[in-house]
């Protein structure tokens, strides 16, 4: 099952079983544009090296949710937790890593210049 949600709206855009996840992605994106990145399980559709390479052709980055749980666990601010991160004090990480790993999670949001850009659209 692939199930495609916009992270800044939360709107779900696509809800597919058995699939062709290329045809998929490119279908969404002739709609709403060329993300930055895509986060994704590491399943052995997103892994692929053929979508990958598709992926990096269009100028979007892959943010496997590795990246998120260790944001969500050592980052993030919990309120049922006094807005603190549930990770124990010795997985916290510095400032420089806090912003590098911030930045790779959730890139600037594209101009509108920049995705037609992507889409050739001049």
């Amino acid at each position: 099952m692939l199930v495609v949600i916009d992270e800044y709206t939360r709107e779900c855009l696509a809800l597919y079983v058995a699939l062709d996840v290329i045809d998929v992605l490119s279908d969404g994106m002739l709609k709403r544009g060329v993300p930055r990145f895509i986060r994704s399980d590491n399943g052995p559709e997103f892994v692929a090296k053929i979508l990958r390479d598709w992926l990096k052709g269009i100028g979007t980055q892959t943010a496997y949710i590795e990246h998120w749980r260790i944001h969500y666990n050592t980052v993030r601010p919990h309120r049922s937790i006094g807005t603190r991160a549930p990770a124990p004090a010795s997985w916290t990480i510095d400032s420089t890593t806090h912003h590098a790993l911030h930045q790779s999670l959730f890139p600037p949001i594209p101009t509108p210049q920049e995705v037609n850009q992507r889409l050739n659209l001049h």
